[in-house]
């Protein structure tokens, strides 16, 4: 099973990988109040969930799927909304060394390489891509992937490095509707 890399991680999620208030903030922002249904899709362990349901939504939670991107497209209803909210292609990844999004970035080559790795000059050795490897897109492609899976961009954001007490970036949120 491929998400078997994940076994095991969720403690080391939930006191290293929780994002900072002005992340939820911005969740909260771009997908809004609601009365309906909101699927949660690579949820991890959870963190959203509590700031969605405070909103109105009815939740649920899924982190299964390499392909979730294209099945959400399917089955989105035609104005509903879907926010993505992650880190930053561009300052965290297997071309960067970026411990805990702490300081300044060293970028390395490799930024335009996409794929998997299991070992690059990015990933910390106590970090989680240690453990489970990572995945890369260069900032292009990640965006261009939405629009192939069937959305229409309509907000992009790099969250304030400076409210996280961070020098660059390292969450980046977007809002995206079905095209």
């Amino acid at each position: 099973m491929p998400f078997a890399h994940y076994d095991g991680v969720a403690d080391w999620y939930d006191q290293h990988l929780v994002p900072g208030p002005q992340l939820t903030a911005t969740v909260a922002r771009l997908l809004g109040a609601g009365t309906g249904r909101c699927l949660d899709l690579g949820c991890g362990t959870g963190f959203h969930i509590a700031t969605l349901e405070r909103l109105g939504w009815r939740v649920t939670g899924v982190d299964l799927s390499e392909d979730q991107l294209f099945e959400a497209a399917r089955v989105l209803r035609p104005a509903a909304p879907l926010v993505y909210a992650g880190v930053h292609p561009c300052f965290v990844g297997p071309h960067s060394r970026f411990v805990e999004a702490k300081g300044f970035p060293t970028l390395v080559a490799g930024y335009t390489e996409g794929g998997r790795y299991d070992d690059a000059p990015g990933i910390s050795p106590t970090g989680l891509r240690a453990k489970v490897g990572a995945v890369h897109l260069p900032l292009g492609e990640f965006l261009q992937a939405f629009l192939d899976a069937g959305f229409r961009l309509e907000r992009i954001e790099e969250c304030d490095p400076a409210a996280e007490d961070r020098e660059y970036p390292h969450w980046l949120a977007l809002q995206a509707r079905r095209a």
